[in-house]
């Protein structure tokens, strides 16, 4: 009995405390350190950098975040499914995301590029799976008349664009001036 209340109560403090926003780490972004830099430089150069490249969706200087619109092009992926193997391309999108940080006498930028696959044809061929009985009971608006073709489409992330990050964080060292090794 002792146990299940314990559990309980671990179980509700976790919900009550809620998750913090986890701080940029090595681990999910590409990372540049610069030393003698001013933050509001560092974000500057790196607004401009990404303004080069992607369609700034948001931007906030207070928090030092820099995000991109999606850009869509049709590549291939190197998944494993079947297209992937023969060579298909498929339609894929980027979204960028810059945080400009504060450290000892300088400012940190961190970049990640997150590369996405358009999976809404596989979604909707396998969204009946999930029903409870093979007749088709669903309506339009249960299905997705209801919604626009924006909120109906199927994203899935299959990993960080590491070459288009060192290629932002390139482009900021070059805005500032920076030698490209240094």
């Amino acid at each position: 009995m002792n146990r299940y209340i314990l559990v309980a109560v671990l179980a509700a403090s976790t919900v009550l405390a809620g998750c913090q926003a986890s701080a940029p780490s090595t681990r999910n972004f590409s990372h540049l350190r610069l030393p003698d830099t001013p933050r509001a430089a560092a974000y500057d150069a790196a607004y401009a950098a990404l303004a080069a490249r992607y369609p700034i969706a948001t931007s906030d200087r207070a928090t030092g975040t820099i995000t991109t619109e999606p850009v869509e092009n049709r590549e291939r992926t190197g998944g494993r499914q079947v297209g992937d193997l023969v060579g298909m391309t498929r339609r894929v999108r980027r979204v960028a995301t810059v945080r400009v940080t504060d450290a000892d006498n300088a400012a940190e930028i961190w970049c990640k590029v997150t590369l996405a696959q358009h999976d809404t044809d596989a979604a909707r061929m396998f969204s009946n799976d999930l029903a409870l009985n093979d007749a088709p009971t669903a309506t339009a608006a249960d299905r997705d008349a209801a919604t626009t073709r924006e909120q109906n489409e199927v994203w899935r992330v299959l990993r960080r664009d590491k070459l288009a990050e060192r290629t932002v964080l390139q482009d900021i060292r070059k805005s500032l001036g920076m030698a490209d090794g240094a």
